[in-house]
């Protein structure tokens, strides 16, 4: 049983193309199998550089199979993640912090997830120094074979607040599938925004999507959004979309070796018939 954060997956993998106005180039390097180490770096249109230095640890403990993550940014942020996956049959947990030098806005977030054949249960806790203390929860079940519906909500947890303030926003949700079609819809926002998606795949290179937007508290028109991913051979693909607001996204990944794989993302206007954003991604596996 996959998770709520999953419901809308099938139709988010067409529809996602990456397309941005970033330069960016990661390299990652292996010590050994349960060791590495990686670097990256961006640089937007406005001349915005970000850059990290991060790792990753695999570990055995009693059993359970442990993943820690870590990374060091140009703002000495440090974040470091532990990740447990077999805590007990079907139980993976998660812990999360993000740490400044100056102390402000530190943060840390945990997860417990618990996977059975029929239902998934997440609980989440996100605290931010000087904010409100976030607990949220999702649940997702097997109705039918096919049908799998959820919700998601969360609330302030400290500190303590009016019942009519305890609950911060919701998502409600549901996914049927088939051998290769997948129907998603969410209401999302506290029921605010709907969002229906469709995706099937084609044959083994071609599948197509669609989507439908709407602001439910707005009086703008809804927005529908169409889309393919085209795998042109192994090494090579293609992912593009367009939605009746005139924005077209394409993206162009290539696997230049089994190492080195590039990306070239453009987004333009049809109405004002220009460009406004070219993003180019380069990652190098050492």
């Amino acid at each position: 049983m996959y998770s709520f954060g999953t419901l809308y997956k099938p139709v988010k993998n067409v529809l996602s193309t990456g397309a941005s106005d970033k330069i960016s180039l990661s390299v990652n390097t292996k010590a050994n199998p349960d060791f590495s180490v990686g670097i990256s770096g961006s640089r937007t249109e406005s001349g915005k550089v970000d850059s990290a230095l991060s790792w990753s640890q695999k570990l055995k403990c009693h059993g359970v199979a442990c993943t820690v993550n870590g990374s060091l940014d140009q703002d000495a942020t440090v974040k470091v993640s532990v990740a447990a996956n077999g805590v007990a049959k079907g139980l993976n947990a998660d812990l999360n912090t993000k740490m400044k030098t100056e102390g402000a806005e530190n943060n840390v977030t945990g997860t417990l997830d618990y996977t059975a054949e029929k239902f998934h249960l997440t609980g989440h806790f996100d605290y931010t120094t000087g904010k409100d203390l976030l607990l949220a929860s999702s649940v997702t079940g097997r109705v039918v074979d096919g049908l799998v519906v959820g919700a998601e909500a969360q609330i302030k947890g400290y500190p303590p607040v009016d019942k009519k303030d305890l609950l911060k926003k919701y998502t409600l949700g549901a996914r049927y599938s088939m051998k290769n079609i997948h129907i998603a819809a969410q209401l999302e926002e506290s029921l605010k925004k709907i969002r229906v998606g469709y995706a099937q795949q084609i044959d083994d290179s071609v599948t197509v999507a669609g989507e439908f937007l709407h602001d439910l508290k707005s009086t703008d028109k809804p927005t529908f959004t169409l889309g393919t991913s085209y795998t042109i051979d192994k090494e090579s693909s293609v992912k593009a979309n367009i939605n009746t607001k005139g924005v077209v996204n394409a993206t162009y990944t290539l696997v230049v070796n089994p190492r080195l794989t590039t990306a070239v993302s453009v987004e333009s206007s049809v109405f004002t018939k220009s460009v406004s954003k070219v993003g180019l991604s380069i990652s190098y596996d050492a």
